[in-house]
């Protein structure tokens, strides 16, 4: 699946790569704060699975299943990054901005929802 869009609103786990409050390999000064990682049984451009930020959920963890509440496109890049929240959860762009501003302040993007 090299489009996302059919998992909006579609329940998905990401495995945590990176924990809410690690450190960046390869730029310790980076400290994650949120979970990323990459949505498991997903499939992106180029053969990997999605990655995944988590929203809405203040502790580290290994695991979180949860929806696909809206997408980010890297427009200049043609990537796609889920942003994955509780079910209850329905964070406003403002919200999801504000967030992953850390990771996606050096890309042009687009948010879907």
């Amino acid at each position: 699946m090299t489009n996302p869009r059919p998992l909006l609103k579609k329940t998905v786990t990401v495995v945590v790569e990176r924990p809410l409050g690690s450190t960046d390999p390869t730029n310790p000064r980076l400290i994650y704060p949120i979970n990323v990682g990459y949505a498991e049984g997903t499939t992106g451009k180029r053969g990997q699975p999605y990655p995944a930020y988590v929203l809405g959920v203040e502790e580290e963890m290994a695991e979180f299943t949860g929806k696909v509440s809206a997408i980010i496109h890297r427009t200049e890049e043609d990537e796609y990054f889920l942003v994955v929240t509780p079910e209850e959860l329905k964070p406003s762009e403002d919200d999801i901005i504000e967030a992953t501003y850390f990771a996606e302040q050096y890309f042009e993007s687009d948010i879907i929802r």
